[in-house]
């Protein structure tokens, strides 16, 4: 079984799975080779990443260091101006701060019922959730 979202993946639906995920990756890889802009690369990055795991949201955060904030530089799902000014804290005992601090995925299964990771209005104020 492969884990997907919260819910297992039967081992039948597996090689499709990856074969997509594999299929998204190779997209990316040629839009980095023909357009090399940046923005475009990572527009298309989260847009991928969103279809491939079938979520209606998913976002590209920038690390602001010398704020201890992370940016919202590409984004689907946000609200028309959030990305390029949305933050979110990244301080330690938040979800940002953990995924820069750790080397594995941050996967918070209900941000709801989240309660030792920080708050998390701008994402629950777009109906995020996971």
């Amino acid at each position: 079984m492969m884990k997907s979202h919260g819910s297992a993946i039967p081992q039948a639906e597996a090689p499709a799975v990856k074969m997509a995920q594999q299929r998204a990756l190779a997209e990316l890889a040629l839009d980095a080779l023909a357009d090399g802009e940046l923005v475009t690369l990572a527009d298309k990055a989260v847009s991928l990443v969103a279809k491939t795991l079938n979520v209606e949201s998913a976002g590209l955060f920038e690390s602001l260091p010398e704020s201890r904030l992370v940016l919202l530089q590409a984004g689907v799902g946000f609200r028309p101006g959030d990305v390029g000014r949305a933050t979110l804290s990244a301080d330690a005992g938040t979800l940002a701060g953990h995924a820069l601090r750790s080397a594995g995925a941050a996967v918070i299964e209900d941000l709801r019922t989240e309660t030792h990771l920080g708050e998390y209005a701008l994402l629950l104020e777009r109906g995020m959730v996971s």
